[in-house]
Parts: C-alpha cells; sequence; structure tokens
C-alpha cells in the first residue's frame, strides 16, 4: 500500500516525480515511420513471417502512450497556468479540457469528493448539487482542488480551491464565462459560471458547505 499524503507539498512532490518520470519515457525519439509500420504488421504475419518481434510490445505501449498524452493535453498544458490572476488560470484550465469533460457524468458521492478535498485541509458537510467530475490539476506549480457540477438551472458550474490566500473577492468576466474569486480560510474559491448571478450563489453555497480542519 502507498503512502497516505496528508498535504499539499506531500502531494505536489509525488506529482512531480510523476511527471518527470512521464517526460523521460516521452522524450525517447519514435523511429520514422514507426505508426505506418505498426499498422502493417498484421499483413506481414498473414504472408507467413513469424518471426518473434518483443520490441513491438515496448514500441505499441510507446506509441499509445504518445498517443494518450496528446489526447489529454491538460496534463502537460496545466503547468503553464501562471498568469497571475486565479480566475483567468480556471478559464484557461477550464478551457483546455472542455472537450474531455464534456460529456462526462461520474454520479460523484460526498465521500469521493471529500477524499480530493483532503490534502486541502477540508472537507464538505453535503454535496451543493450533483457533481460530474472531481480531481486535482495543476495551476503552475499549485496543486489545486476542481470540481464540476450542476447549479439549480441544469447549468454546469466549475469550481476551484487554490491553496493561495486572497485579501478580497475578485470578479471576471470572458467571453461567455464568469468567474468569481472569493477568500476562505488560508485559500482561495474561484468559481466559474455563464452567468455572474449563478456564479455568485454557487459560491456561496461551497462557502456554506465547506469545514475546514488541520493538516
Amino acid at each position: 500500500m502507498g503512502r497516505k499524503i496528508t498535504s499539499i507539498s506531500a502531494y505536489r512532490n509525488k506529482k512531480e516525480k510523476e511527471e518527470i518520470q512521464l517526460q523521460t519515457a516521452l522524450s525517447v525519439d519514435m523511429p520514422q515511420g514507426l505508426e505506418q509500420h505498426l499498422l502493417q504488421i498484421p499483413d506481414r504475419e498473414n504472408s507467413g513471417n513469424r518471426r518473434s518481434r518483443p520490441w513491438l510490445g515496448v514500441a505499441a505501449a510507446l506509441l499509445m502512450a504518445l498517443t494518450g498524452y496528446g489526447m489529454y493535453p491538460m496534463l502537460e498544458q496545466s503547468n503553464l497556468f501562471t498568469s497571475g490572476s486565479l480566475i483567468q488560470d480556471a478559464i484557461a484550465h477550464a478551457g483546455s479540457q472542455q472537450a474531455f469533460i464534456q460529456g462526462i457524468d461520474e454520479a460523484v458521492t460526498l465521500q469521493q469528493v471529500n477524499m480530493k478535498l483532503q490534502p486541502f485541509g477540508s472537507q464538505l458537510a453535503h454535496l451543493p448539487g450533483h457533481v460530474y467530475y472531481v480531481n486535482h490539476c495543476q495551476f503552475g506549480k499549485k496543486t489545486v482542488f476542481q470540481m464540476v457540477l450542476g447549479n439549480a438551472q441544469g447549468q454546469k458550474v466549475s469550481v476551484y480551491i487554490v491553496p493561495q490566500s486572497s485579501s478580497g473577492e475578485d470578479m471576471r468576466v470572458q467571453g461567455n464565462v464568469n468567474g468569481v474569486q472569493v477568500p476562505v480560510n488560508h485559500a482561495s474559491l474561484v468559481v466559474l459560471g455563464e452567468d455572474e448571478q449563478e456564479a455568485r450563489a454557487m459560491s456561496d453555497k461551497m462557502k456554506a458547505a465547506i469545514e475546514w480542519h488541520s493538516i
């Protein structure tokens, strides 16, 4: 059993080690034409060439890793979100993964949400809406809590808890996205919605539901 993560710093160190390992694996240059070569393998097998090719398993695994990595660009791009504004960072992150989470409904439970909140020293007493998706993400070097949930009008709202204190409330609009940032305990709560009023309403629901404890 892996070591239990009990703090943001421990979680960040773990993620940084995983990213270094992934980048090391992805730094290997692919042989030119490898993808086409792999696609032609069935035809060669059918022609009677049955020689063992142990390297194919490694090459195929590497190709799958590279392809999968390309399908989820937010894993790489998330490290670039350091605009100086937490709302802008949240909007950039939400935009990068829009296609990925658009049709997702993981029907997340309160227990699952609180497991993700544990490294932030907090938990929810209740869910403020139907939770479609919950995870951790990166704003630069900051490990951030992310949750996508539905409001009373059926609109999807993105919620972020950032382990960075803020002195006061902030509000920004970018396109059709309204972002609200409010200080909560030792962190900041950022809520993105289609409507400023709904973003503020979800912000109030989150503040009422969240409980803080030491980590």
